[in-house]
């Protein structure tokens, strides 16, 4: 078993009691609501665990204390444990890229809670194809305009920023984006819709439009023709933390799934022995352990080497999806017919596993990372 070290034992001690006492009571009615959780983004404020994703990225721990943030609170609920994992996604860029007046500003404002950050990245034809992005800046005066689409962007309707990649010129992807910080109250930053969603339903999705948008070259974050690598960093980044929130849902929908097979009795006998399911429960445990590993793994690599292991990133948020995808089907199963009902829990952890396998960058790309890597790397595993 994966040993943490004692700070960190005692960081998940704290937020694991924090999150079944705040959180876990109130996840199906979050989810029947589909409205943001405000009450709780504040407790999550008020007891200092935004500080853990919204500081400077220092520290070898640092990543794995986000983790640990994240798998423990998506176990309670996984639409709240998008409050940190969509922060620290818009956060992230300016850690990486950012001035010390915009990291001062910036994460300290979503720390204290007066700010949202979001990524902007996306659009309604370009979300793994990045090369296909529309959204355009271009220079008037001592500003940029920004026009174009995004979607499937978390948080714009709460003030704060959203840090938004646009064509500036040329024809190299890798040199042709830029990243803006883009204040959210912004005169032309128009949000269209929200994305009615299959899971997640506590953390609304929405499309927003930029209609001419200025922002001052000071918002720029790196310089004009980064984006590309601000966007790869940042997911780099940022995978092992949906990583933590998959491996979050599946424990929940194990032990869900464990305690019903241990209760319910069907032909005399409880559940569990029978081998049907008994062996579905013990691979589910196999693959929870094994993405654990992976999980915490890449974490640590973030904080001990500057900019982490792409294969180690991609590794982690592809199994682990997978996982709590496998895990979370084969809980249903063991519940039968409750389990394809809203009473039980189990069904809620399926419709919120499936969204992990596709965003920051689905299982397939995650396959394309890892075997490029293996096509030009010396063969060691």
């Amino acid at each position: 078993m994966f040993s943490l070290p004692p700070e960190l034992q005692d960081f998940q001690a704290r937020v694991r009691a924090f999150a079944q006492q705040h959180i876990a009571p109130s996840a199906s009615a979050i989810d029947d609501s589909a409205q943001y959780p405000d009450a709780i983004h504040q407790r999550l404020v008020g007891e200092g665990f935004m500080r853990t994703i919204a500081t400077p990225a220092t520290g070898s721990l640092r990543f794995l204390r986000r983790a640990i943030l994240i798998e423990e609170v998506a176990y309670a609920s996984a639409a709240v444990s998008m409050i940190p994992m969509v922060n620290e996604l818009g956060c992230t860029p300016v850690q990486l890229f950012g001035s010390p007046g915009q990291q001062s500003e910036l994460l300290s404002g979503v720390a204290n809670g007066s700010l949202f950050a979001s990524y902007g990245l996306t659009e309604p034809q370009a979300g793994s194809d990045v090369a296909a992005l529309a959204c355009a800046a271009a220079p008037d005066g001592p500003d940029w305009v920004i026009t174009g689409n995004k979607s499937w962007i978390c948080n714009v309707r709460k003030p704060g920023f959203c840090v938004v990649f646009a064509r500036t010129g040329g024809d190299d992807t890798r040199d042709a984006l830029t990243a803006f910080v883009v204040p959210t109250d912004s005169a032309g930053f128009e949000v269209i819709n929200a994305e009615p969603t299959l899971g997640l339903r506590g953390s609304p999705t929405y499309n927003f439009r930029l209609n001419g948008v200025r922002v001052p070259a000071s918002g720029i974050l790196g310089k004009p023709g980064d984006g590309f690598r601000i966007a790869m960093m940042t997911l780099n980044h940022t995978r092992p933390a949906v990583a933590a929130q998959a491996l979050g849902i599946a424990r929940a929908a194990h032990d869900a799934a464990l305690d019903h097979a241990r209760t319910r009795r069907s032909f005399g006998q409880a559940l569990i022995e029978h081998q049907a399911v008994g062996f579905m429960l013990a691979d589910m445990h196999m693959r929870i352990r094994a993405a654990r590993h992976l999980v915490y793994e890449a974490n640590l690599l973030l904080g001990e080497k500057t900019g982490g292991d792409p294969v180690a990133s991609s590794t982690a948020k592809c199994f682990a999806s997978d996982t709590a995808m496998q895990v979370a089907t084969d809980a249903v199963q063991i519940f039968g017919g409750d389990g394809y009902s809203r009473n039980h829990p189990v069904e809620r952890f399926f419709r919120d596993a499936k969204v992990t396998q596709i965003y920051e960058g689905t299982n397939q790309i995650q396959r394309m990372v890892i075997a490029r890597r293996l096509a030009t790397a010396v063969a060691q595993t």
